[in-house]
């Protein structure tokens, strides 16, 4: 089938209201069948991006094969064809079964993928996401869903997520070892694949797609080179840190060290500095099947005064004025601040497909820096493990819908989809920002040497140190509960509340840690 219609669509279906989001099967006029499958987020096909038209092209070829097939130039040069995935593994269990699937002509089906729009509309200012997020919580979900790291266990609790490896399904079963190894990390594993209390058995609840995500520190090259210091190698420490956030910050000129957040989830800029004191913000107690707050601890205090010091630290101006800290936190217009080049330090994700479209003649990147030396005098390095993950509504009512859904979400984030990302970014002339291993794998090895010096071995670090985003049963507040002894902690800070010898300081620390987690842990209480 020609995939305009369906893109055509996906463009109408945001400013059309009143429309079900739930997918459906459909007899049309002409004697074939449509299945109609509803996503929590598709493509604009009117963005003129590499990216956006990379996953397009994605799109378009999943919608060719599940009616079309597909040809397959062999080594020896001679073509396979591929009958369609509906031929290959639905038609005939489809015509065997109607009282399952309904008397419909399954020897001609194309399938139509739907941008989802909730009955209701989100308040301002909403994400897509978030969107998503509450229409599920009202009963009008998309058929397939977004599923992130701390949401997932309530998802699961709640049954609103699908298992994926359900023997009469054959979903799971179907994937070769190559296929998962090519997607799912080995850190991930433990994220999709858990056993839940509410359904007492172990199961795959959702997949990886778009590869790994970690977490790496950005910098304004211009701005450290106007202001005399050192671009970061991956060796820097927390010291190293410092010293360049006190050099670069300069009220006067409008320049700050370090941009960090404010509200309800501040920790998330914390966690790093977690990480790399040694510490964990929750830890899993398998007697019990839950999860703890464990960031109580004297690492969590080392890292909670630190990122203090970035925020409250008392100095005075070339003009004889109290300054307080080397932190940008002004959310709204943060981002501008970065991009015109006044603040050095950034914290942000990096993708294993593509790791950025920034301009490294301005932009650098680095590993996140080591935490200082623990009492044994070792240094460590954390930072956020994530991935975007699809999983399939648990409450989809066509068993045919559910089959599509998930026969998408595995194609999606194929090896094979990866080749088409990688040829038409390749094409656009963004190659080198591509991660090299695609570079590699697809055939582009003369892009590599192209690649941004550093950008990979910063990405390889950051996976390799990285620790999942808390995940389990009773994460779903914890941003939201470790930034309230954030919040405490820069308040003693910022009036002058603080002890002036760092032991003391620590100790202060610890104790607004401590007391955040013994309440996050007694308000967990219930399953």
């Amino acid at each position: 089938m020609n995939a305009s219609p369906i893109l055509h669509l996906v463009l109408l279906l945001p400013v059309m209201a009143g429309l079900a989001p739930a997918g459906s099967v459909e007899d049309r006029e002409d004697g074939s069948t449509t299945i109609h499958v509803v996503v929590y987020r598709l493509p604009d096909p009117s963005r003129p991006d590499a990216i956006t038209r990379a996953d397009v092209a994605v799109l378009k070829e999943f919608t060719r094969r599940w009616s079309e097939g597909w040809d397959e130039t062999l080594p020896d040069g001679l073509v396979k064809h591929h009958p369609s995935i509906l031929e290959q593994r639905y038609k005939e269990k489809y015509k065997a079964n109607p009282a399952r699937y309904g008397k419909h002509n399954w020897g001609r089906v194309q399938i139509e993928l739907e941008q989802f729009r909730p009955r209701r509309k989100p308040p301002e200012g909403v994400s897509i996401t978030d969107a998503a997020r509450m229409a599920i919580e009202a009963g009008d979900a998309p058929d397939i869903l977004y599923v992130n790291f701390r949401q997932s266990h309530a998802h699961i609790r709640k049954g609103l997520l699908y298992p994926l490896d359900k023997p009469s399904d054959g979903y799971f079963a179907a994937m070769t070892e190559e296929e998962k190894q090519f997607r799912v990390h080995e850190k991930i594993w433990p994220v999709i694949k858990r056993r839940a209390a509410a359904v007492g058995k172990e199961h795959v609840w959702a997949m990886p797609f778009g590869g790994v995500l970690g977490k790496v520190m950005l910098y304004r090259k211009d701005l450290l080179d106007r202001a005399g210091v050192p671009h970061p190698t991956n060796d820097w420490t927390w010291e190293d840190l410092l010293a360049a956030c006190k050099k670069l910050t300069n009220r006067r000129e409008g320049s700050y060290g370090i941009r960090l957040g404010m509200g309800r989830s501040e920790s998330w800029f914390w966690t790093g500095f977690l990480w790399s004191a040694g510490g964990d913000a929750m830890l899993y107690d398998a007697k019990e099947d839950k999860w703890r707050a464990a960031f109580g601890s004297r690492a969590g205090a080392v890292a909670l005064e630190f990122y203090t010091r970035l925020c409250t630290e008392h100095w005075v101006d070339a003009d004889g004025r109290d300054r307080y800290g080397y932190a940008y936190k002004n959310v709204p217009d943060a981002g501008q601040m970065w991009e015109r080049g006044q603040i050095g330090f950034y914290q942000a994700y990096i993708s294993e497909r593509v790791f950025s479209t920034i301009d490294p003649d301005i932009t650098g990147m680095v590993a996140m820096p080591l935490g200082y030396p623990d009492e044994n005098g070792k240094r460590h390095r954390g930072a956020e493990l994530n991935s975007r993950m699809h999983g399939l509504y648990a409450r989809i009512k066509h068993p045919a819908v559910r089959d599509a859904a998930w026969e998408y979400i595995r194609f999606e984030g194929s090896k094979e989809a990866a080749r088409i990302r990688t040829r038409i970014i390749v094409a656009a002339g963004k190659g080198r920002f591509m991660n090299p291993r695609y570079l590699r794998l697809f055939g582009y090895e003369d892009l590599v040497p192209l690649a941004p010096k550093g950008w990979e071995e910063a990405f390889k670090i950051a996976i390799e140190t990285g620790k999942p985003e808390p995940y389990g049963r009773n994460c779903l507040l914890i941003y939201c509960e470790m930034t309230k002894p954030i919040n405490r902690a820069e308040n003693l800070g910022r009036f002058g509340n603080l002890p002036e010898d760092r032991e003391a300081r620590i100790a202060v620390m610890q104790r607004l840690l401590k007391r955040g987690a013994a309440t996050m842990d007694s308000s967990n209480r219930r399953p």
